[in-house]
């Protein structure tokens, strides 16, 4: 399963993760039990205890994620928590590729109304024809 993670222009690592240890107020030298324990409540803060996430979340909190998971599975310091960060990128991943392919079912689903009811209007022209030609024949208008 592809990561939805975008990995083509890797951002610096180094200073997504020092923003971020800094926002829980942590430095790259704490100890990893304590961050692990205060990123995994952000995690679950933001996204939920369930094993799928809220529709209701949002766009920036999806993004967030998304930059900072890679950032701390590349720190060496994290190499005991990959398992858990792997979980959570996971669940991420899941979660993105539900909303992309609700999305495109949305729009091909749109589209498919759309023709639909082009179709149902072009039969009801084709009926309006058809009964003003009956009509005429029969001397109605």
């Amino acid at each position: 399963m592809p990561d939805n993670f975008d990995h083509s222009n890797d951002p610096d690592y180094n200073s997504i993760l020092v923003n971020d240890l800094k926002c829980m107020n942590h430095n790259i030298n704490d100890d990893i039990d304590l961050i692990w324990e205060d990123l995994n409540t952000r995690l679950h803060n933001k996204f939920g205890n369930a094993e799928e996430i809220s529709k209701s979340t949002s766009y920036d909190s999806i993004s967030w994620v998304r930059m900072i998971l890679p950032a701390y599975l590349n720190w060496d310091r994290m190499k005991s928590t990959h398992m858990m960060l792997e979980f959570w990128k996971r669940k991420i991943s899941r979660h993105f590729n539900k909303i992309s392919s609700g999305k495109s079912k949305d729009k091909k689903s749109s589209d498919s109304d759309e023709a639909n009811e082009n179709s149902a209007n072009d039969e009801s022209e084709d009926i309006g024809v058809s009964e003003i030609n009956k009509a005429s024949t029969a001397g109605k208008y």
